[in-house]
């Protein structure tokens, strides 16, 4: 079988959880013996940089290109808000990346389209996707598709989603993602979101959880507790969890940022000449496993509304203890473990308590039993049917 998949970003430019959840579908698929193309977007490099260029990498096909716009997708966060809206605008209707894709999907004539996030390299994929007589499913990882930035708070959704100017933005999205006859989430909360909002009205959708990279249950031993942040944003609670670590006095409970993200610097400052904060960077594939090995407590504090959080699902398949926001579809990953302890995004004694309580359990000896969560094969054999 031969499959095509569209992500916007893909190695070396991915950075999170859709990401991920992509490059192991490819992975899986290719060992399965199928033929796997990728269609993703590139930074600009000139004019060539806009067609696609065609390269082998790891046993699959990968076609690259700049989708026409003001600049590339993984460089947003540094731009202005301006400047931001006029990018969605052309990345809403990016005929540029619609040609490409039509001319691609035609050329390789796959027997399976799969899509993931699409922003950044142009929401005009899903028709050409859909234009064809090969099988189409989109995956949904979070709310872009009715919110421009994606980050969408409990308090205010209702709201923002109001708005005529995001009203428009849906109704755009709409249309380009009706012809879309399957579609699959990790949760129901997503779901049932998008089809409160009247998408998908003709496809079938079903709820399958993410993929987790199979790993040997290897706890390495150490000394003290490590507790472990990732994605150094302040939507997803960085500001609350460093006022609470203020209340950490324990000397054997070290606190590890990483995985990067816009406010690393904003966070270096506030841990700065902390002797109990490591911080990381953009991690490679050793540096995270590195990383998992020694956790102890992993802390999620989102403030926006989460699909499925991929640190919570890989905290769950290694016998890590999670604390997480009650938002969105967190409560489903919940449920799952025993060991994963929800707090009302926001509230500072809450998390606070909720960590003492965790250390307490930690420093016990008392490790929390691993979740069985489908691997990659089983995604995508899942995902297939």
């Amino acid at each position: 079988m031969k499959v095509i998949m569209a992500t916007n970003l893909y190695p070396p430019y991915a950075r999170g959880g859709s990401e991920r959840v992509a490059r192991l579908s490819a992975e899986a698929w290719v060992r399965a013996g199928h033929q796997v193309v990728v269609l993703t977007a590139a930074p600009f490099s000139g004019a060539p940089s806009l067609l696609p260029k065609r390269v082998v990498e790891s046993g699959l096909v990968v076609y690259r290109w700049f989708p026409l716009n003001l600049y590339f997708y993984a460089e947003a966060a540094t731009k202005p808000v301006a400047l931001r809206l006029v990018w969605t605008f052309f990345d809403v209707f990016n005929i540029h990346s619609y040609l490409i894709a039509r001319w691609v999907l035609h050329k390789e004539q796959p027997d399976l389209v799969v899509s993931h996030n699409l922003k950044g390299l142009g929401y005009t994929l899903a028709r050409a996707c859909a234009r064809g007589s090969w099988r189409y499913i989109h995956v949904l990882h979070d709310v872009q598709l009715a919110y421009p930035t994606g980050v969408l708070y409990p308090a205010t959704s209702a709201r923002e989603l109001s708005r005529w100017s995001v009203r428009i933005y849906m109704a755009v999205n709409r249309w380009l993602f009706r012809r879309v006859l399957a579609v699959v989430a990790p949760s129901k909360f997503l779901l049932d979101f998008y089809r409160s909002l009247n998408f998908f009205p003709q496809a079938e959708t079903r709820r399958l959880l993410n993929p987790v990279a199979a790993q040997p249950n290897v706890s390495v031993p150490h000394s003290g507790i490590n507790i472990v942040f990732f994605e150094l944003e302040l939507h997803k609670g960085l500001d609350v969890l460093l006022e609470v670590w203020q209340s950490v006095t324990d000397q054997d409970v070290m606190f590890h940022l990483a995985g990067g993200g816009s406010q690393t610097h904003y966070a270096a400052e506030h841990v700065q000449g902390e002797a109990r904060v490591r911080m990381f960077g953009r991690l490679s594939a050793e540096e995270n496993e590195a990383l998992w090995s020694t956790a102890d407590i992993v802390v999620a504090p989102s403030l926006c509304l989460e699909n499925s959080p991929t640190v919570i699902a890989e905290a769950l398949a290694r016998g890590v203890y999670v604390i997480a926001s009650n938002v969105g579809g967190v409560p489903e990953l919940a449920a799952l473990s025993r060991s994963v302890r929800l707090i009302p995004p926001g509230d500072v004694a809450a998390l606070a308590q909720a960590l003492q309580d965790t250390i307490s359990t930690v420093r016990n000896g008392v490790r929390p039993a691993v979740v069985a969560l489908p691997n990659p094969d089983e995604y995508i054999q899942a995902l297939s049917r």
